[in-house]
């Protein structure tokens, strides 16, 4: 089961509206992380052109309402059991598969939602600043707002009990999540970490100490080495290889097979 967050834009169209679009502030120190969706107003023509393009690619299937291309991938048929909780405390609705989920739906529109999957001993955890709803089976998406601040922890039976104590510890956790002019103001006691406090440009704070967010290597693996900010990629398997040079255009590929 995977889950991750996304802004999609102009170039979603090659890979689906959950590939491509605008990067958010992203700030993770081991299972705790907190992702920031703001961006700068753009020319009058372009901010246009988007809202043109989204109301091709999000619109409601079953009201015709445009929403905001702010979502998180959850497909909720991919987890054992998954749940929703209203981060104030108040609970409502368990489910177990995906044929379990009615209860789910009931909170689901609620602003400051904790969404919650089980696979098997692992869990998961992810905050909704903005009011969010679901679209789909796999799509948990922002109703109105173009910001949204998500949330994520990550537990284990090992680490954090059975699944119900995970969910009651972060569901009753305290998050103060205030929108800027640019990104948010961000403060989360995690259960497993402590209080964690990160905003648009400052370091993120875990339990009073600043956390080294690099830069680190864009890629360090088997296969390719590249340090961050440079602009040349060579990805090498066996006896080939692929050169991708973006300040001269070039792509290169060798072969001695």
């Amino acid at each position: 089961a995977n889950v991750w967050t996304n802004w999609d834009g102009l170039l979603s169209f090659k890979g689906g509206k959950f590939v491509g679009g605008w990067k958010p502030r992203a700030t993770i120190f081991k299972n705790v992380g907190v992702f920031q969706y703001d961006r700068a107003m753009m020319p009058l023509e372009l901010e246009l052109f988007l809202l043109f393009y989204d109301y091709f690619n999000h619109v409601d299937n079953d009201s015709g309402v445009l929403y905001p291309p702010i979502h998180a991938y959850f497909p909720r048929w991919a987890f054992d059991e998954v749940d929703a909780i209203v981060a104030a405390g108040a609970t409502s609705g368990t489910g177990t598969g995906a044929g379990a989920i009615a209860g789910i739906d009931a909170v689901a529109g609620h602003c400051g939602t904790w969404l919650f999957g089980r696979k098997g001993d692992a869990y998961i955890a992810l905050y909704s600043k903005e009011a969010s709803e679901w679209k789909s089976d796999i799509e948990y998406a922002v109703q109105s707002t173009r910001k949204n601040a998500y949330i994520v922890e990550l537990g284990s039976a090992d680490e954090s009990g059975t699944f119900v104590q995970f969910k009651e510890k972060i569901s009753k956790a305290m998050v103060d999540v205030r929108s800027n002019p640019m990104g948010y103001d961000v403060k989360y006691v995690s259960p497993s970490r402590g209080l964690v406090t990160v905003d648009w440009d400052s370091p993120m704070v875990v339990d009073g100490k600043v956390i080294n967010l690099g830069p680190y290597d864009r890629f360090d693996n088997d296969y390719c080495h590249q340090p961050f900010g440079t602009r040349r990629t060579v990805i090498t398997c066996g006896n080939q290889s692929l050169l991708l040079d973006f300040d001269t255009l070039e792509r290169v590929f060798n072969s001695t097979v």
